[in-house]
C-alpha cells in the first residue's frame, strides 16, 4: 500500500523509445517488437523514427526474459546490434514498481476463491478487452480514467487490481497511478498480466453483447452442454464429455499438441466462444482447458448463462444442433484471398515471391515463382516489379506479412501476402511445385 503521495513517481520507470545512439560496442536501439519469426531468428523493431529488421543468434545475450520466448509482440526492448544488424544483447524493458504494489497470478486466484471483495480493472484497449478478459474485470484504460473514474468503487479502501498486456506494458501502472492520485489507498498491479493468466490456462471471458455481433463464419461458437434443445444461433455442439473423449484418444495415441484439432478447424487462431448453462461451471471451464491445451489461441467463455442470453433477446435457434464447423478466416490487412493465390499459382495472374529460406525451398517451389529469402528482400528490391501484382508467401504467413510491411515502406503498392499454411494450400488445391 502507498503511504504517501511522494511514492507516485515510482509507479512507472519504463524506458521509452528514444533517438538511436551509436557506441563503441555497437548501435543501440529502443522500441517495441512488432513481429517475430523464430524459424529465421528474425524480428522487426519499431522505434520512434524507423522500423528495423534485426536478427538474433545463439550468442545473443537476453536480459529480463528467457530467450526468444520472451519477445512476443508488442514487447518493449533495448538492444545493441552489430554492423550486420545482429543483436548482441536484447533487454526487455520492465515496469518498475514497489514490491508491495505487485500482485501475482496465484494471489489473484486465492482472492477469487476466498470471495473477498476487490475490484479488478483491465487497462488494455477496448479491442483487446472484447476478445477476452479476466472474469469480473472492468474496462479501465488510463485514457478513460483520466476523464472519468466513476467505474471505480466508491469505497476508497477497496483493493484495486489493474492488469494489461504483460511485464513491459505501461497501461496498468498508469491506471494504478491515476487511481492512487485520486485517493484510492489499496492499489496493486498484476504486472504479469493477461499473457500470464492465459499461459496458466485460467479461463477468460467475453461479454454476451460482443459475442452476439460475431455470430458469423469468421467465428466458432460451441455449446458445451450435454443435452441441447434451443441454442445460440450458428452454434455447434461439442459437449465437454465429447471433448474429454477426444482428448483421451489424442493422449493415448501420443498425438502432439500441434496436431490436436477440432474437426475442420486446423487454424489455431480462430476466435472460439464457449458457453453452457452456467459460465462458471466446471463443464465449460474444462472445455476451455482442453482446447487451450490443444493450442487454440483465441478461446473465451461467454460471460452469461444461456438462460440470460435468451432473456436478453439475443439470437437463438430451435433447429437441431449439429457439429459441422464452418469457419472462414477473416483476412487481415494485406492478406490475399486463397482463391487469388491459387489462380496466380496456376495461371500466372500475379508475381509470386517465395520468402522462405534456402533450406525450405529444397522441398519445392510454386512453378514460375521467384525465391528471395525474407532476410534478403531489402537487398533485392530491383528484382520485384512495381507494375505487376505481387504476392509474397512463406511457410505459415509470418515472414510473408513482415515482407509485405517492408515492401510497403519501400513504396510498393500492388502487393499482398498469403496468410496461412503454404503446404496445406498446395495439397488442398493440388498446386504444381
Amino acid at each position: 500500500m502507498l503511504k504517501n503521495i511522494l511514492l507516485i513517481p515510482l509507479f512507472f520507470l519504463l524506458v521509452q523509445c528514444s533517438t538511436n545512439q551509436t557506441t563503441t560496442s555497437g548501435k543501440q536501439l529502443k522500441g517495441k517488437i512488432i513481429s517475430l519469426v523464430k524459424m529465421t531468428k528474425t524480428f522487426r523493431l519499431k522505434t520512434k523514427k524507423k522500423t528495423y529488421l534485426v536478427n538474433y543468434s545463439d550468442k545473443t545475450n537476453f536480459e529480463n526474459c528467457k530467450g526468444p520466448a520472451g519477445l512476443k509482440p508488442p514487447t518493449k526492448v533495448s538492444i545493441t546490434v552489430d554492423e550486420n544488424m545482429v543483436a548482441k544483447s536484447i533487454r526487455v524493458l520492465l515496469v518498475d514498481l514497489p514490491k508491495e504494489m505487485i500482485i501475482t497470478t496465484d494471489e489473484i486466484v486465492d482472492l477469487m476463491d476466498s470471495k473477498k471483495k476487490f475490484f479488478i480493472g483491465d487497462a488494455r484497449p477496448k479491442k483487446k478487452y472484447n476478445i477476452g478478459h479476466i472474469r469480473g474485470s472492468f474496462f479501465t484504460p488510463p485514457s478513460l480514467l483520466k476523464k472519468d473514474f466513476s467505474v471505480l468503487p466508491k469505497d476508497k479502501n477497496t483493493l484495486l487490481i489493474f492488469y494489461c498486456g504483460g511485464t513491459s506494458c505501461p497501461l496498468s501502472p498508469n491506471a494504478a497511478k491515476i487511481a492512487s492520485t485520486h485517493g484510492w489507498k489499496n492499489v496493486k498491479v498484476y504486472v504479469a498480466g493477461y499473457p500470464a493468466w492465459k499461459d496458466e490456462m485460467y479461463p477468460v471471458y467475453v461479454k454476451s453483447n460482443v459475442v452476439s455481433k460475431k455470430l458469423n463464419k469468421h467465428s466458432v461458437i460451441i455449446d458445451t452442454r450435454e443435452k441441447v434443445g434451443r441454442h445460440i444461433k450458428r452454434a455447434v455442439h461439442f459437449s465437454t464429455s465429447k471433448l474429454e473423449a477426444m482428448h483421451e484418444k489424442y493422449s493415448a495415441n501420443k498425438t502432439p499438441k500441434k496436431k490436436r484439432f477440432l474437426p475442420k478447424l486446423k487454424f489455431k487462431k480462430a476466435p472460439i466462444f464457449l458457453y453452457a448453462n452456467d459460465p462458471g461451471s466446471d463443464e465449460v471451464i474444462e472445455a476451455y482447458e482442453y482446447l487451450s491445451y490443444w493450442g487454440y489461441k483465441k478461446i473465451a467463455i461467454v460471460d452469461t448463462s444461456f438462460k440470460k442470453w435468451v432473456k436478453k433477446g439475443l439470437p437463438t435457434c430451435t433447429k437441431k444442433i449439429g457439429n459441422n464447423i464452418v469457419y472462414v478466416k477473416k483476412l487481415v490487412i494485406g492478406a490475399v484471398k486463397i482463391a487469388e493465390f491459387v489462380d496466380a499459382a496456376k495461371n500466372g495472374s500475379a508475381y509470386i515471391i517465395d520468402v522462405r529460406t534456402d533450406k525450405e525451398v529444397q522441398s519445392g517451389v510454386i512453378k514460375g515463382s521467384i525465391h528471395i529469402p525474407y532476410t534478403q528482400l531489402s537487398d533485392n528490391l530491383n528484382k520485384i516489379p512495381k507494375d505487376k501484382k505481387v504476392i509474397l508467401h512463406c511457410a505459415g504467413g509470418a515472414r510473408a506479412s513482415m515482407g509485405y510491411d517492408l515492401l510497403k515502406e519501400k513504396g510498393f503498392k500492388n502487393i499482398s501476402f498469403l496468410d496461412g499454411s503454404f503446404i496445406n494450400i498446395v495439397q488442398e488445391h493440388k498446386l504444381e511445385i
